[in-house]
């Protein structure tokens, strides 16, 4: 998974926040967790995503932001 291999080479920078306990990581489907969720649960969501092609594109959409 790319979360263990960003955590392996690039420990300084990517996996400092993955060990704090206010920290929750979702992998999977953006577009229907946060359907899935009341609105309001989260004060922020960050999303690393791809270029908006193919599946990705939808997170580009007013909608999802």
């Amino acid at each position: 998974m790319v979360v263990d291999v960003s955590k392996q080479f690039f420990p300084d920078v990517v996996a400092v926040g993955y060990e704090d306990k206010r920290v929750t990581l979702h992998v999977g489907d953006g577009v229907a967790f946060l359907k899935a969720v009341p609105e309001g649960t989260y004060d922020a969501v960050i999303v690393d995503s791809s270029d908006p092609i193919g599946p990705a594109k939808e997170l580009f959409f007013k909608a999802f932001l």
